[in-house]
């Protein structure tokens, strides 16, 4: 039990890396909270700091969630232990103790960790994946994505701590889309911004005014 802890916490750790934020302040010199979507992600790093970001800080970020499963299992835990240690890894991503618990949304993460629990899982998150590309939609269709996984690891016939895994990494991700990086939405649209929030990982419909949002005056950072 201390051990499992032990990896929990360390992962925590790894998780709150926040290779992104770390792009951004060495090629750009800025806090990339405070531009574009606000996301510590991959592709707020592709819009905010250049398209050649994205290959690197998507890699490091599947790379926490493989590192979490492969390092759980070579210790020889058991696969729900497992579970939480990759959980862990992505809540580090989502909620960095190194950005006062901002971060990015965890999908790469994610995607990493179910690489080694459950490889076909993500095959079927891609395939849904390229419709949101092929039809520009690609927020709403990841979170549909993500939605059906647990359902979709129900019919393949996974193990229950895979469904347990797919749900809990759904909650997360809509957890952080819901509570995001940026400003408060005024009390008086808290409805329809949730709403955004939960459909299209931002607080207005329209993308393009959202994505390419600077700090007012050219502040750089919080």
């Amino acid at each position: 039990m201390l051990e499992v802890l032990l990896l929990v916490v360390a992962f925590y750790l790894v998780g709150s890396f926040p290779t992104a934020y770390v792009f951004g302040r060495l090629a750009k010199g800025i806090d990339i909270r405070r531009y574009g979507s606000g996301n510590v992600g991959g592709a707020n790093a592709w819009q905010m700091v250049g398209h050649w970001a994205f290959v690197p800080v998507a890699s490091i970020d599947v790379g926490k969630g493989i590192s979490s499963v492969l390092v759980a299992e070579a210790l020889g835990i058991g696969h729900f232990e497992q579970v939480l240690v990759a959980l862990a890894t992505v809540a580090g991503h989502n909620w960095s103790i190194f950005l006062r618990f901002t971060g990015g949304r965890g999908v790469s993460t994610t995607l990493g960790a179910l690489l080694i629990l459950a490889p076909s899982l993500v095959l079927f998150f891609v395939a849904i994946a390229v419709a949101g590309i092929l039809l520009h939609r690609i927020p709403l269709w990841i979170g549909f994505a993500m939605v059906c996984l647990p359902f979709a690891s129900l019919a393949m016939g996974k193990p229950p701590e895979i469904t347990f895994a797919s749900a809990a990494f759904a909650l997360l991700i809509f957890a952080k889309r819901l509570t995001a990086n940026w400003e408060k939405p005024a009390l008086a649209d808290w409805k329809r911004v949730a709403a955004n929030r939960l459909l299209f990982d931002r607080d207005i419909v329209r993308r393009e005014p959202w994505v390419g949002r600077i700090p007012p005056n050219g502040e750089q950072s919080r």
